[in-house]
């Protein structure tokens, strides 16, 4: 099986304390961090080996998986199986750095197109510039699916998402949520993985949440850790929001989206 496994490194960015001093939602964008880091605080010890480090522009260190990779059986592949929800030109960018990583192992291969191919990450458009790829969460480590990979287990994109959905739905009965802070009208998804905006896709949990909150749901994802909406359309704090997660997107790690999306019963769109 191919499998591509992709390791980010992570490099740190110096952000300046008076331009963030600058931007007037530097409250709200500490006291959702300050929140999230909370849920984040209850994370099983070895957590931190399957994660993702996160940070764009920066080269995959390995490609598919090596032989001493441990082997697992065809029901713990599935079994392990979860969406992840990632911004387009950062995966873009990743995307180009691994064609660039894979094409020398490619020319040892009898159909070096055909190998390029079966190598390269199952990708799913989801609304605006969100994306969905796919990966095997083991204790080891955690591994991207390439289309060989999909392909060995008889699946196609859309049997392979409605499993990985399955399996991130079958963790909890609900989504879990909290008020943040000092801004009680701001919400954000309370878990202790690395799959917040994961559950973003997992559209009829959040009709179980219009029920309580109101048929009004404006919600911003900004990194893979962080998932914040508001049942409240008052332009002040659609404002206040939207710098919000400008700003956790533009200096935290494995960047989704600075745009604000609206749910709606069929599904997810851009709210303006």
């Amino acid at each position: 099986m191919r499998v591509t496994t992709v390791t980010m490194t992570l490099a740190h960015s110096a952000v300046s304390p008076i331009a963030l001093l600058r931007c007037w939602c530097v409250l709200a964008v500490l006291t959702v961090m300050s929140s999230v880091a909370g849920a984040q605080s209850d994370r099983p010890a070895n957590a931190e080996q399957s994660r993702f480090a996160p940070i764009p522009n920066q080269t995959p260190t390995q490609t598919p998986a090596q032989p001493s990779t441990p082997t697992h059986t065809l029901e713990e592949e599935l079994a392990a199986l979860r969406p992840i929800l990632i911004g387009k030109s950062y995966l873009d960018n990743a995307r180009r750095k691994l064609a660039v990583q894979l094409a020398p192992m490619s020319r040892s291969a009898d159909r070096p197109s055909l190998w390029m191919a079966e190598n390269a990450l199952v990708v799913r458009d989801f609304v605006g510039d969100v994306q969905v790829i796919y990966a095997m969460e083991f204790s080891e480590g955690t591994q991207l699916v390439s289309w060989g990979a999909m392909k060995t287990w008889g699946m196609d994109p859309d049997r392979l998402h409605q499993r990985a959905l399955a399996n991130l739905a079958a963790r909890e009965e609900e989504i879990t949520i909290k008020p943040v802070g000092k801004l009680p009208w701001l919400n954000v998804i309370d878990v202790s993985d690395d799959y917040a905006a994961s559950r973003v896709l997992l559209h009829w949990r959040w009709s179980e949440l219009t029920l309580r909150l109101g048929d009004t749901l404006v919600l911003g994802m900004p990194t893979r850790d962080v998932v914040v909406f508001t049942s409240t359309l008052e332009p002040e704090k659609i404002s206040q929001m939207r710098e919000t997660v400008a700003t956790i997107e533009a200096h935290q790690g494995w960047p989704i989206s600075r745009k604000l999306f609206l749910w709606t019963p069929q599904g997810w769109r851009e709210y303006e």
